[in-house]
């Protein structure tokens, strides 16, 4: 009796401790699903609903570490460019895996995979293989895309475009509206938006700022590009990885075949007395006075070889410490960019000639064509003139070689003077 009369009076007791056990039982199971990082219960129950779309941070490693010691020049990159930290981190994941030794099968090199032609224009001096100074090249360089790409009104996905243009060159992705050139830059923007996502997950997990610049998108569409700045310079990098070079002319608009023609409404006598020539070069092929046939292969300065940014790059470099068997300054492309590109460099320009400065010609200023014309001043004279020498500034048949002319100080667009001068 005793122990049924116990039985009965603990019965509601054991059926609410059993009730409860079940309870905290049922809140433990679901508290584990909840915290499985696929988010599957492994019961054939669908994803958690807060489950990111990004593949997991794992797939691109443990790059947290690596991330914070470069976080100073991604943000610096990021400022430069215009693109998001995250972009940028992806970027250098897909060049060469974050490896700051890196050599390409072509000779791209360290963490950004810079070619050694492209590099000059954009290490300001630093090394390649210096993670940090490549980072910030890598900025620079995609800022450079970005400006030239929406000058040009290329069609397509703009970061599609800056990143094959990274790959390829943006004469790739001009001339075939997108820069789909080749299988492998096909997939390559895609490769680098795969990345990218787990790299946005990996950057708020660490409490890292992705738009260290203020911009709430990573860039404008093409249609507000046009429209958003008149300001967009004319910066043309070189090519980085296309090893084909393009068509750097300096040729003008007026006669062809005229030996007398000066190629331009500048003024003043011509000449085309070699003794003042000492562009290393010129015994490479050229191309062909109506550019029916250009070479493939470039002068070290990175333009084709006597064309009028070949000798100017030349001069430029002896100016800058360099010779020929150490080029300080490559070619940007075709004479249009070279104000913008030097500007951009922080390098000083004006409307007064000094001896040594670079003549720069405007598109279709003074009778030049669509491409400008650079060349350099040789003297500066008392009567408002002064003596301009370079390459391909005649027409045929005295086209791809050294001249010397006399023109109007007002003639030029502008003067690019030497940074150290």
């Amino acid at each position: 009796m005793q122990q049924k009369s116990a039985l009965v009076v603990f019965m509601p007791f054991i059926f609410v401790f059993g009730l409860i056990l079940s309870l905290l039982l049922a809140f433990g199971s679901n508290s584990a699903a909840a915290c499985m990082t696929t988010g599957n219960s492994g019961n054939g129950s669908q994803p958690a609903a807060h489950a990111p779309a990004a593949e997991p941070v794992t797939s691109i490693g443990d790059r947290g570490e690596t991330i914070k010691t470069y976080l100073p020049e991604l943000k610096e990159a990021s400022a430069l460019s215009g693109f998001p930290v995250s972009l940028i981190a992806a970027t250098i994941h897909q060049e060469s895996g974050w490896d700051p030794n890196a050599v390409s099968g072509v000779g791209a090199q360290g963490l950004a995979q810079f070619m050694p032609g492209t590099w000059p224009s954009y290490g300001n001096g630093g090394d390649p293989f210096n993670p940090r100074d490549a980072i910030r090249a890598m900025g620079r360089y995609m800022g450079d895309l970005k400006r030239i790409l929406r000058n040009s009104g290329v069609g397509g996905d703009e970061i599609d475009n800056v990143l094959r243009a990274y790959n390829a060159g943006p004469t790739a992705v001009i001339r075939q509206d997108g820069g789909w050139n080749t299988s492998e830059n096909a997939d390559y923007a895609p490769a680098i938006r795969a990345h990218w996502k787990q790299y946005q997950t990996l950057i708020k997990d660490l409490g890292i700022e992705d738009y260290p610049t203020g911009e709430q998108e990573p860039s404008l569409s093409n249609v507000t590009a046009q429209k958003a700045t008149a300001a967009a310079t004319n910066s043309a990098p070189a090519e980085k990885k296309n090893t084909s070079s393009t068509k750097r002319e300096c040729k003008k608009e007026a006669a062809k075949t005229d030996k007398n023609n000066t190629g331009g409404n500048t003024g003043g006598s011509v000449s085309t007395d070699s003794s003042g020539d000492d562009y290393p070069w010129a015994h490479m092929a050229h191309c062909s006075g109506d550019y029916s046939y250009c070479p493939t292969t470039p002068d070290p300065t990175n333009a084709l070889p006597s064309e009028c940014v070949a000798f100017a790059a030349w001069r430029v470099t002896r100016q800058t410490g360099g010779d020929a068997e150490n080029i300080t300054f490559h070619s940007p492309g075709n004479a249009s960019v070279w104000l913008g590109h030097w500007t951009g460099r922080g390098w000083p320009s004006g409307h007064d000639p000094r001896v040594g400065a670079v003549v720069y010609y405007g598109p279709h200023v003074a009778g030049m064509s669509g491409y400008g014309h650079v060349a350099m001043v040789k003297e500066v004279r008392d009567d408002g003139t002064f003596v301009e020498e370079g390459y391909n500034g005649l027409g045929a048949p005295n086209d791809h070689i050294y001249y010397t002319r006399v023109v109007s100080n007002g003639s030029p667009s502008a003067f690019l003077y030497m940074p150290n001068a």
